[in-house]
């Protein structure tokens, strides 16, 4: 877990992904993860696809 957040940042290569890229996951994640969950049905399968996407 980065930063205290109860997810981490995506990273490449062991590489930190730029300074923008992380912003805009920490402050969307969690629209996207309730978006994904309300279609799924279930919160690891919309963690997991959440995930995916921004990876």
């Amino acid at each position: 877990m980065s930063q205290g957040l109860p997810y981490s940042t995506p990273m490449t290569n062991n590489k930190q992904l730029p300074v923008d890229f992380s912003a805009f996951h920490q402050m969307h994640r969690p629209t996207y993860l309730r978006w994904a969950e309300t279609y799924l049905n279930h919160r690891a399968d919309a963690e997991e696809a959440v995930d995916a996407a921004f990876e």
